[in-house]
Parts: structure tokens; sequence; C-alpha cells
């Protein structure tokens, strides 16, 4: 049977969301966009040096890869604001989040 097969997390996603309005979801499979990555990812990188496009880290804190469950938890309950980084290093100077 269906048992297990799917069930409804105590945070609600994107999941939830698209169940509850009978809606869908289209994507698209990355390799077939391969030969326009090495141009976008330069536009992203001048967009960033240039101050027009800024990166935002969570300021919650996620050190060790023990945490990666909890990251992923976190990010899926929607409640982060930029970018859920889980330091894996100790010499890894620690990011400042910017809001």
């Amino acid at each position: 049977g269906a048992e297990g097969a799917w069930a409804l997390r105590a945070h609600k996603g994107l999941p939830e969301k698209l169940l509850a309005k009978s809606a869908s979801l289209l994507g698209f499979f990355l390799p077939q966009y391969q030969h326009l990555f090495a141009r976008h990812l330069a536009r992203l990188q001048a967009l960033v040096q240039t101050g027009q496009l800024e990166v935002v880290i969570d300021p919650k804190p996620f050190i060790g890869l023990e945490k990666v469950a909890d990251a992923v938890d976190y990010l899926h309950s929607g409640q982060n604001v930029g970018k859920v980084v889980v330091q894996v290093a100790t010499n890894v100077p620690q990011l400042e989040a910017r809001l």
C-alpha cells in the first residue's frame, strides 16, 4: 500500500502548498543547459563584483557535518533569509550575514 509513502510535515513546505492547491511544478534538468553555464557564471560574478547583486547569508549558524540535517530542516521550514550555510571545517573564517 501507500503506507509511509508521503507524510505531512510539521512545517509546511512546497509539497504541502502544491498539494493544497492541486498544483504542480515543472522544472528542468540542469545538464541540458551546461553549455550556458560559463557565460552566465561570468555575468553573475560581474554583478556581484559591481554590487548589483548581493549574496545574503542566513545568520543562523550550523557548524559540523552532524548539523547538515538540521540545516536542511531549517531550509525546508521557510524560516531562512538568504542562503543556509553549513560550516564543516573549523579553520574556515565565519561568514558575516548581511540582512
